[in-house]
């Protein structure tokens, strides 16, 4: 049987080939950050594109459970689930087999993760995730230590006018269990404090009102809302999660430059499992987040962990990253024509050249250089400009 070859090959959605040079690029990209990573003490950890299921989704991977993709393994007969979250396994590994490792713990890793459904804003589903954890710590200096160096990734890369988005994701609900509130009038509560709509937040809240009020009109930045933040009359419980905010956001302020700090106390959205201070990096150029990360407790419903630890990390998300950074010139392409002893281009090979071999006797050197977008010919020992 004969099969017709189809005119174009397609992809499941939201799946793509990474092709010359942005491949290239997302390479170079992350091995400069696990490069910056690793200077800060920050180990290298591999964890399986697969897991079993029970594990892949229990605490902090619950908030996972509906973006993961699911296959039954034919040795064990047990459902297997594919990554959706490389933070949810390096957390396993921080209190599985590295229980005993001395804290603070610094872990970093880069991979793949597949998520099952896509969005407007973000419609890739498989993406590479680049990022740290710092596991055993719940000092605010452990805050900064990650958020500061998220900056400076972005900076190395070249990613300019930084902005980091700081919230605390446990504040509206310390407020919220103060007040005899429904579980309907939460949840419509918590899609008004989403859109920020203040018309549809005074009818659900009463007397409360001003409470979240001045909560919205303090988002900012964090230079110009500092003093209105710490001014907010609300219960002592839900002030000490806010106290944590401004006290980290004013400990990055003092060490960080050519960044902004910008602070949203009620926005929870992405943080589903985040219980302290959390951000997100936003950059001109880009609508969607480069990365976001924050606070969480690793060991949760975990069998064999002695028990859960604060912990803070970071993730980027590569493909965004990719969208802002300046377009770098390509290495000189030099054509070494066919039968070219390797001692003539030797001293050739570093980061400004790409050496491209001819594998056979060539009819003419030129038109073969330029068939291979090479801009220069190895020739007498010397390299020349195509014209």
């Amino acid at each position: 049987m004969i099969f017709k070859k189809a005119s174009k090959i397609l992809l499941p959605s939201g799946f793509r080939d990474l092709l010359p040079p942005d491949a290239e690029r997302e390479a170079d990209s992350n091995r400069q950050l696990m490069d910056l990573f690793s200077s800060f003490g920050y180990q290298r950890v591999k964890p399986p594109l697969i897991e079993f299921e029970e594990t892949l989704v229990s605490g902090a991977g619950i908030s996972t459970s509906q973006e993961t993709f699911r296959v039954m393994d034919p040795i064990s007969q047990t459902m297997l689930g594919i990554r959706t979250d490389i933070t949810v396994q390096v957390a396993r590994i921080a209190n599985g087999s590295m229980v005993n490792s001395p804290r603070p713990l610094r872990l970093c890793y880069s991979g793949e993760i597949i998520r099952v459904t896509e969005n407007q804003l973000r419609p890739e589903r498989q993406l590479c995730q680049t990022g740290l954890e710092l596991v055993g710590s719940e000092s605010v200096a452990a805050d900064v230590e990650v958020i500061k160096l998220g900056v400076e990734s972005l900076k190395l890369l070249g990613v300019e006018d930084v902005t980091v988005c700081m919230t605390i994701p446990t504040l509206i609900p310390k407020i919220i269990e103060k007040f005899n509130f429904s579980k309907k009038l939460i949840s419509e509560l918590n899609v008004a404090l989403e859109r920020k709509d203040l018309s549809a937040i005074k009818p659900l809240v009463g007397n409360a009102y001003p409470v979240f009020k001045k909560l919205i009109t303090s988002v900012g930045l964090f230079s110009e809302v500092s003093e209105s933040l710490r001014a907010i009359e609300i219960p002592a419980e839900a002030r000490k999660e806010l106290i944590s905010l401004i006290e980290s956001a004013t400990a990055l302020q003092k060490v960080i430059s050519g960044a902004q700090i910008v602070i949203d106390p009620v926005e929870k959205k992405g943080f589903e499992y985040q219980c302290g201070v959390s951000f997100s990096f936003l950059a001109k150029g880009s609508k969607r987040e480069l990365g976001f990360g924050g606070r969480y407790m690793t060991g949760l419903d975990q069998e064999d962990s002695k028990k859960p630890e604060p912990s803070t990390g970071l993730t980027f998300f590569m493909d965004t990253i990719l969208d802002v950074l300046p377009k770098k010139n390509d290495p000189k392409t030099l054509y070494v024509p066919f039968g070219t002893p390797d001692k003539e281009f030797k001293r050739y090979l570093n980061s400004e050249w790409r050496i491209i071999r001819g594998l056979t006797k060539e009819k003419d050197i030129n038109s073969e250089a330029k068939k291979l977008n090479c801009s220069y010919i190895l020739k007498d020992n010397k390299t020349t400009a195509i014209s």
